[in-house]
């Protein structure tokens, strides 16, 4: 005992012989209700691109009305893959229809770029269309593809598609919208019926014989050949024969009525050139074929594209050849022997029936495809 004062240990003192402690005053802390004292993080700033946008968010391809914030990163990829899809389906309007590759690809891109998605590559082959958008090295590109199986010729759905991109790129449309006008095109009917489009391929025939030379009877017998022909295709068409076949039948039914109107030739006391009739028959399985197409992606560089077409020009022309072939064969096992071509030029006096010829061709091959009737009467003018 010191100065007879008992020296008691304070609170929390394990060692006698010591004063009291000094309290130790810390800092007001501020933090928000809720949260534990463990959770005391530095505030650090998000690094951001030189844009000022989260590289791990920002949707590059995407213009600024797509969503990029990073709860709605799939709102974007949403609004970007249907603008894709909108362009895959112009492509396949177009390409089912026998347009150039670069034509495909130059609509395609037209699409994309107007309503946002630019950096875009497009591959196209003969049967199929492939998109991918690039969105910059920290997102995943969004990639599409669609296949094009059915060829189809209906020049009133071209213009109004055509007419649909067009919108697109004024700004005037936007991708719902665009979508809404491409469902009620590809299931409206076409503007003629069945039976009319059969008529124009007749109406083809007999002007196609009245531009080779052929006369009244000749026209006659194409024209009628022409519609057999027509319905003999459509109907195996609906069955799945394949192509080939089907221009070989076709080429069967254009040279026999050839062969047996020149063996009846003497009895019916006709002047009739078997040549000018199975040569209109011809002239109307031909038609429609992509050669100049296959001959554009030659020379625009789609090389894939192009031998693709110009190889079923090849097969479906060597068709018809074995079909008339065959009608040969089979008119000269009846004893019908068909005299060799005749080439000899034409007189300049036909000039104009055979312009009159040439427009009517035209016209009726329009309407064959379901052209618009102004375009009909262009083809006439």
């Amino acid at each position: 005992m010191r100065g007879g004062r008992d020296h008691q240990p304070d609170e929390g003192s394990n060692r006698v012989g010591h004063g009291p402690r000094p309290a130790v005053q810390h800092p007001p802390t501020h933090r928000p209700v809720g949260q534990s004292p463990t959770d005391r993080r530095p505030h650090l700033p998000r690094p951001t691109s030189a844009r000022g946008k989260d590289p791990r968010t920002a949707q590059f391809a995407a213009p600024s009305r797509f969503p990029t914030d990073p709860v709605a990163v799939f709102t974007g990829e949403a609004a970007i893959t249907e603008v894709l899809d909108l362009a895959l389906r112009v492509g396949e309007v177009l390409l089912s229809s026998g347009a150039a590759t670069a034509d495909v690809m130059t609509d395609i891109h037209t699409v994309t770029s107007a309503l946002g998605v630019a950096r875009c590559q497009v591959d196209i082959t003969y049967t199929a269309i492939a998109i991918s958008a690039h969105r910059g090295v920290s997102s995943p590109a969004v990639n599409t593809m669609r296949v094009v199986n059915s060829r189809s010729l209906d020049y009133t759905r071209l213009g109004e598609v055509d007419q649909v991109v067009r919108d697109a790129h004024g700004g005037t449309l936007t991708a719902h919208a665009a979508h809404r006008a491409l469902d009620r095109i590809t299931t409206a009917p076409h503007p003629y019926r069945r039976w009319v489009a059969t008529l124009a391929w007749s109406g083809m025939a007999a002007s196609s014989a009245l531009l080779v030379g052929g006369g009244w009877l000749v026209c006659a017998v194409a024209l009628v050949s022409a519609m057999v022909i027509d319905r003999t295709k459509r109907a195996l068409r609906g069955v799945g024969l394949p192509a080939f076949f089907q221009q070989v039948l076709g080429g069967v039914i254009a040279t026999l009525p050839a062969a047996l109107l020149f063996a009846a030739r003497g009895g019916l006391h006709l002047t009739v050139s078997p040549a000018q009739v199975a040569a209109a028959g011809v002239i109307v399985l031909l038609s429609g074929l992509s050669l100049v197409g296959g001959m554009q992606d030659a020379i625009s560089g789609a090389m894939v594209t192009a031998t693709a077409r110009l190889l079923e020009v090849l097969l479906q022309t060597a068709g018809i050849i074995v079909g008339v072939g065959i009608a040969l064969k089979l008119a000269a096992g009846l004893g019908v022997v068909l005299p060799a071509l005749d080439t000899s030029t034409t007189a300049l006096s036909q000039l104009p029936v055979q312009m009159i010829g040439a427009a009517g061709a035209g016209a009726f091959f329009a309407v064959a495809c379901y052209a618009q009737r102004r375009a009909a009467l262009e083809r006439v003018c």
